[in-house]
């Protein structure tokens, strides 16, 4: 629907364009309401996706939504939760007492990598470990921290695990050495 401008005024002047009468009462209100019911159907599509979006984050987090502002700012990295079921697991506080008890078993640390797999740890894991700067004992103590925080695959952070694991890297006299506390 087309309006058409004309050059020539009814008054004579000439280069003035004017919309017929006709295009501004019919063709003009048939625009207006089209594009109100245009209008109107893109705020209900919005509105629409709005609500699905607030629905599946609601959903996603499984709690109330509340504010993402931080009160406060802290660059240090948050404390590990330390849930235990079993009274005979061990935690990331224990990280020093397992260095400990394996030294004392003689376990060299060269074999970080083997023991980290044995535990549940994943490769990649093990791979971000050996690109740090460090030695295999710097090597074997990220391993056991990250086997206390049951990264990966870890289940279970028990003596037993950890002698199991030790035996599974072939090192079966350092493994016997270990003591079930």
């Amino acid at each position: 629907m087309l309006c058409i401008l004309d050059s020539k005024d009814p008054t004579g002047q000439q280069g003035d364009y004017y919309l017929l009468t006709y295009c501004k009462a019919k063709h003009l209100k048939k625009w207006h309401f089209a594009l109100t019911v245009s209008a109107t159907c893109i705020i209900i599509a919005l509105v629409g996706v709005a609500i699905n979006h607030f629905i599946v984050e609601k959903k996603d987090n499984s709690t109330t939504i509340t504010s993402q502002v931080p009160t406060t700012i802290s660059s240090a990295p948050p404390e590990p939760t330390i849930t235990q079921t079993n009274p005979n697991e061990l935690n990331v506080g224990d990280v020093k007492k397992v260095l400990k008890a394996l030294k004392k078993a003689m376990f060299g640390p060269a074999n970080w990598r083997d023991l980290g797999l044995s535990l549940g740890l994943i490769v990649t894991t093990l791979d971000t470990i050996g690109k740090t700067n460090g030695d295999a004992n710097d090597y074997l103590e990220k391993t056991i921290q990250k086997w206390l925080k049951k990264e990966d695959q870890v289940k279970e952070t028990t003596w037993q695990i950890l002698k199991e694991a030790v035996k599974s890297t072939g090192d079966k006299a350092a493994a016997e050495r270990i003591p079930l506390h």
